[in-house]
């Protein structure tokens, strides 16, 4: 909305571009503004129960207790006006932190910047509650999927589950 009321910007062209979650979102909105002209989504995980269930056998139950315990705990704090609380977004195999998959945090620390502080407010472990990007699938603007084969957090299944849901509404 903000985009198309530019007076530079034309309003038939607005494409939305988005890595990880954000390409999940971008599909959603696409699903909902049909004037969207075009979606890239870059290693976006479509299914969340798919990507989750291995996060389960590999980290077991008590870790996702623990996560939502400190989801709560920054929420908590946020209700009564304090500070937030914070954990590690990613993390080596065996420590605490959000993403701890198997060459996440070498990955992470490739890509960041000097001055990346590793931490976010533990209350974002709400916001993808009950959201499923393959749910938003049914889009009419074509869609650019880009998965990486190397890939040990995003499975590629949903992804091509996503293509393959596409390539039949357009028959």
């Amino acid at each position: 909305g903000y985009a198309r009321g530019l007076k530079e910007i034309d309003e038939d062209k607005i494409a939305i571009w988005g890595t990880s979650a954000g390409g999940g979102y971008g599909l959603a909105i696409a699903a909902r503004d049909k004037n969207i002209a075009c979606v890239y989504c870059r290693v976006t995980d479509f299914d969340m129960e798919e990507a989750g269930e291995p996060m389960l056998k590999r980290e077991g139950i008590g870790f996702l207790f623990r996560l939502m315990m400190h989801a709560h705990r920054d929420w908590g704090r946020s209700l009564f006006g304090l500070s937030a609380h914070k954990i590690p977004i990613v993390g080596k195999p065996g420590t605490f932190a959000t993403i701890t998959t198997t060459g996440a945090f070498e990955g992470y620390t490739r890509l960041a910047t000097a001055s990346f502080i590793n931490e976010v407010c533990a209350r974002v472990l709400f916001t993808s509650q009950g959201f499923n990007p393959i749910d938003y699938a049914n889009v009419q603007c074509p869609v650019l999927i880009q998965v990486c084969e190397k890939d040990s957090l995003i499975p590629m299944n949903s992804a091509f589950r996503t293509v393959k849901f596409q390539a039949n509404m357009r028959k």
